[in-house]
């Protein structure tokens, strides 16, 4: 039997069977109306409401089998799930990178289903079946229209006004062909997010960035500036072996930035040189039905004796060879091993003021690095000492006027009477009434009408330094006793999850700034 794990909070249901679950015939229908309506979507809310909040019975609107709760198939329920019936209940269709073969059907949910569906051949090539397909990890291969033609930068001028053409200056981009000449480009941005150097571009090297004398620059949520598994504007990684193997299939990285191709050759064609995107395979310990796991030395050894365990599944007989009395001792450490795992509990704000004194904790979010997606909805719990504190409620700066502008008023965003946040985002609570908060309760947030909307825009850069506004709201309290220790009463958040689109981020806090920030989830 398989488990659902809720969040890790110790709800359990042993429930479903040993691999992927499979569609129901209704995703979403939660309460067995034989529709999904808004109804399944309050329900989807407060069934990640409860398992946040650990406690009580299953929710009354629940009448089907509560693993069906679990829309998207991850083994979890939660806030993913509401996003997942959002759509059904809007007459939209799902997310591509949820169901690439567009059936209305999660595809983790129909792998191992007996039935070859195109995506498979592509996306996961160790289930395709299909007949007279080859699978292959070029993502041109399953396209009609990838010819196999290289890319010719450089190459003399295309026959044609306003064909793409490269006049040859490194310093310029977008040139195109005019009465025979190649030009008409624009200057090439050279900005490296770094606020420790300056940006300038050479015409015979390209983008150059010199160290500012004397500048700390640091991130201590974010990459380091040249990390190969990372978007980032200047050419070349940090790891040797990985940039070569990279740069062989596309000179590009090396010659001009790391982008989003660049990126996807660590993943594939590049994974044992680079081991990008490992760190979300299963563990090289433990079975699991997809292939890979999250050790790139000890995966490595195992593949070299099992092929199949990185090309099929990772199987007993894989996690077997991981262990430290097998042949890959020296390079698994599976009896030693502790996984990594984010933050039980962070500090949201300190609390320090005279009695009856009104204080606002302010909730705010940012991604630790620029090209991370931005965070589109969020679940935590709140924690703090009831005895010197009183919940005063939610709030938020929101503008009335067209499209966002003045008036523009502060409201309660959250309970009886409240405002949608700024964003278009709602806040449910559990306890739903304020008064019922004596000491902890939990929130979700998200946006019912546009699921993908972002909560804030803010990133911090190489240097630590915050762009954009990470504001999303204010938590109020009343001080109902005097508060001047040093430190001041801490309000801590716990069991959080951050939604970006269809992927899961943690949070760690950087109290000197008073910023919450997004790290990616260990599990």
């Amino acid at each position: 039997m398989k488990t659902i794990g809720l969040l890790g909070m110790g709800i359990w249901f042993a429930a479903l069977p040993s691999g992927h679950a499979t569609c129901v015939e209704l995703p979403g229908d939660l309460n067995g109306s034989g529709d999904v309506t808004i109804v399944d979507i309050q329900c989807a809310i407060l069934v990640s409401l409860w398992s946040l909040a650990e406690v009580g019975d299953v929710p009354a609107c629940v009448v089907v089998p509560i693993t069906d709760a679990d829309v998207d198939c991850s083994g979890d329920i939660n806030i993913v799930d509401v996003t997942v019936v959002i759509p059904a209940v809007l007459g939209s269709p799902l997310a591509t990178t949820l169901d690439q073969d567009a059936n209305g059907c999660v595809d983790v949910c129909q792998q191992d289903d007996g039935v070859c569906a195109a995506f498979e051949c592509s996306a996961y090539p160790w289930d395709c079946c299909k007949p007279d397909v080859e699978c292959s990890s070029d993502p041109c291969a399953l396209s009609a229209a990838c010819d196999g033609t290289p890319s010719c930068g450089g190459n003399p001028c295309p026959s044609g006004d306003g064909a793409a053409c490269d006049d040859g200056d490194v310093c310029t981009v977008g040139e195109i062909c005019g009465g025979g000449i190649c030009g008409g480009g624009v200057a090439k941005a050279c900005n490296d997010n770094d606020g420790c150097t300056t940006d300038e571009c050479a015409p015979d090297v390209g983008c150059v960035f010199s160290a500012i004398a004397g500048c700390i620059c640091k991130n201590p949520f974010g990459p380091e500036p040249s990390d190969c598994c990372l978007i980032h504007p200047t050419p070349n990684c940090q790891a040797k072996a990985c940039a070569t193997c990279v740069c062989d299939i596309d000179p590009f990285c090396c010659e001009t930035s790391w982008d989003l191709s660049c990126v996807s050759a660590t993943k594939t064609d590049c994974l044992f040189q680079c081991g990008c995107g490992l760190s979300k395979a299963g563990s090289c310990c433990t079975e699991h039905p997809l292939p890979l796991c999250n050790d790139l030395f000890c995966m490595s050894c195992v593949c070299d004796k099992n092929p199949a365990c990185c090309e099929t599944s990772w199987t007993q007989d894989c996690a077997v060879l991981a262990t430290t009395a097998s042949e890959c001792a020296n390079d698994c450490t599976c009896e030693t091993e502790v996984p990594p795992t984010t933050p039980a509990s962070v500090e949201l704000c300190h609390i320090v003021g005279t009695a009856g004194q009104i204080v606002n904790c302010p909730f705010q979010l940012t991604r630790g690095y620029q090209y991370d997606p931005p965070p589109t909805g969020l679940q935590t719990n709140i924690a703090f000492d009831a005895k010197r504190l009183k919940l005063v409620g939610f709030y938020d700066w929101v503008c009335f006027g067209k499209d966002g502008t003045p008036p523009c008023f502060e409201v309660p965003v959250a309970g009886s009477g409240s405002f949608p946040l700024s964003t278009g985002h709602s806040i449910t609570l559990s306890p739903s009434g304020l008064s019922a908060w004596q000491g902890w309760g939990g929130l979700l947030i998200v946006n019912v009408s546009k699921p993908m909307a972002t909560l804030t825009t803010a990133w911090l850069d190489f240097c630590g330094f915050l762009h954009e506004d990470p504001k999303i709201f204010d938590v109020r309290f009343q001080v109902l006793s005097d508060i001047k220790t040093a430190g001041g009463v801490v309000v801590e958040l716990s069991n959080f999850l951050v939604l970006s689109g269809w992927d899961m981020f943690g949070l760690k806090a950087w109290p000197e700034k008073n910023l919450l920030v997004m790290v990616e989830k260990s599990y």
